[in-house]
């Protein structure tokens, strides 16, 4: 009788042959291989010393290997989510790497530059009420501008916040009807803004924000979104906060949440995290998204999944290419085209590092066998 256990401990410190590999890959696809899988990891985590735990990617094709990732959730306080992401990668990635070096799957990515792409970064550009443009990147760390009684700096971790100079404890008295700003990024960009009120949010890459530079009109807080943000409302019974998007109006009192709302996206999702939100006249509870076309339909996710961006990580549930494309184009600013209509029906899952090179999440991908890419300058051309 075979002893997974031990054969686990001989893949993390990288004695395992091919053939064991295998085996243990193969062991992790029954039902007692998924519940040991959660066992070993466990125990490495709390140990603290797994010699490779150093790995965050981790692929799948056609939901093969997704069920191995759904079987791991944290289930102990104190390991996080990340940690068991990264467990996860490993055995999957270095067990795939063993079998692709054995059975030739593939070659590594065609690339025909040298140079690599690297991952996005820390920027984006302020708009303020008088058109003045701030490619805060290029602008020192410190006070941006003021407008109204409002202080704009900029953090050295990259945030800009606003907060209030007047003497009023009242933001509703700031005379900042017409004093909007935006807040937008590029592809290959992101940022973080506190408003007044303290409420944080995080705009993912080609994204943008506006808003009352003194947030308060009207009796509420209202922000304008294009793109994704991910939102810590802070809590103001008085004056609700209101999200608009070009298919949703979200409502909230104070709460956690995700807005997904690109323009070139057929659907806007709103994820909620913690709290109780309104979107179009649907009440969320946490677990739930709303997804608007024409119409607006809740349906339980994990919201770890939704919001994995701002986390560092690339969530993919046995998604569809085309919409994996699109948020690697976003984040490693490329143009994707696709040479093989065959390829547009495939879909993959897996869990990314943000952080990494394109190069070694296409080449990750290409592991599965059935899809392959040709890099050529900020270009990246899907064949099978």
């Amino acid at each position: 009788m075979t002893d997974y256990k031990a054969l686990y401990q001989k893949f993390l410190n990288q004695n395992c042959s091919a053939e064991e590999a295998e085996m243990l890959l193969d062991y992790f696809r029954t039902q007692q291989g998924d519940t040991d899988m959660v066992k070993f990891i466990e125990a490495a985590l709390e140990k603290q010393t797994p010699p490779i735990l150093t790995a965050q990617d981790e692929i799948s094709v056609d939901n093969n290997e997704l069920r191995i990732m759904q079987a791991i959730q944290p289930k102990k306080p104190g390991i996080s989510l990340l940690k068991w992401y990264a467990a996860a990668a490993v055995i999957l990635i270095t067990l795939g790497t063993w079998l692709y070096t054995n059975q030739q799957f593939n070659a590594p990515v065609n690339q025909s530059s040298s140079l690599e792409i690297p991952p996005g970064k820390i920027g984006a550009t302020l708009t303020l009420a008088n058109g003045k443009k701030i490619r805060l990147s290029d602008a020192r760390n410190g006070q941006l501008a003021k407008e109204s009684g409002i202080s704009i700096s900029k953090t050295a971790d990259g945030q800009v916040i606003y907060d209030l100079q007047t003497k009023t404890s009242d933001y509703t008295e700031l005379n900042t009807a017409s004093q909007y700003n935006t807040l937008s990024t590029s592809k290959g960009e992101t940022y973080q803004l506190r408003l007044p009120d303290g409420s944080k949010i995080w705009l993912n890459a080609a994204s943008s924000l506006t808003y009352n530079a003194g947030l308060y009109e009207r009796g509420k807080r209202s922000v304008s979104l294009e793109g994704e943000a991910y939102f810590e409302i802070a809590k103001d019974k008085a004056h609700p906060f209101f999200v608009k998007t070009n298919k949703q109006e979200i409502k909230v009192l104070g709460t956690h949440f995700n807005v997904m709302s690109y323009i070139d996206e057929s659907i806007a999702k709103t994820s909620l995290v913690e709290g109780s939100v309104d979107v179009n006249n649907n009440i969320l509870k946490p677990g739930q998204q709303a997804q608007t076309n024409i119409y607006t339909t809740i349906t339980d996710v994990n919201t770890e999944d939704a919001i994995a961006w701002k986390n560092g990580l690339f969530v993919f549930r046995n998604e569809n290419i085309q919409s994996i494309m699109k948020k690697i184009s976003r984040w490693y600013d490329v143009d994707v085209a696709f040479k093989d209509k065959n390829i547009l029906n495939k879909n993959f899952g897996g869990t990314f590092s943000r952080f990494e090179h394109v190069s070694d999440m296409l080449h990750t991908m290409e592991l599965t066998g059935v899809i392959h890419f040709k890099i050529e300058g900020r270009r990246i051309i899907v064949m099978q």
